[in-house]
């Protein structure tokens, strides 16, 4: 589906399937989303989350900002099933399982459109079959993991 955005600042988008909206509040912005025109003449599934992540202490207060970032400006980085090995005890290219959008922070030496105050890993995955996988974040991270069908 499509979801319409409009903020305080005079931002005004359409999300698309696939793309994302990063907002930063900083010291405020008052925004809305709603279905699209389109969406709503055509009607279909419609599929959205939203993540708000705190501001550290010194950028409370940074101006608002509004990134609107693109399917087609997300890397993708193909993602394989750790349990098949070739060879030379290395993942190939046929046993790719899925893939990982890398939005924010980096993944397989790939780096997120997504610019951040706080550092953020956030990946969009999607496995096209039941796999063994490695999901690497640092040490210190927090992980959440939100299943959107299937499970873990």
């Amino acid at each position: 589906g499509e979801v319409e955005h409009a903020d305080s600042v005079g931002n005004r988008d359409t999300i698309k399937a696939g793309d994302v909206q990063w907002m930063t509040a900083g010291r405020g912005i008052i925004h809305q989303e709603f279905h699209s025109e389109e969406f709503s003449k055509k009607g279909g599934d419609f599929e959205m989350c939203q993540l708000w992540v705190n501001l550290p202490k010194e950028h409370k207060m940074v101006k608002p900002t509004y990134q609107p970032i693109l399917k087609g400006d997300i890397p993708q980085v193909g993602i394989h099933d750790i349990s098949v090995k070739n060879g030379e005890g290395e993942c190939s290219a046929e046993n790719a399982v899925g893939n990982v959008r890398v939005i924010a922070g980096s993944f397989d030496g790939r780096i997120g459109p997504a610019s951040t105050f706080s550092p953020v890993e956030l990946w969009d995955v999607t496995l096209e079959k039941e796999s063994t996988i490695e999901l690497p974040f640092p040490e210190n991270y927090n992980c959440i993991l939100f299943v959107r069908r299937g499970n873990v």
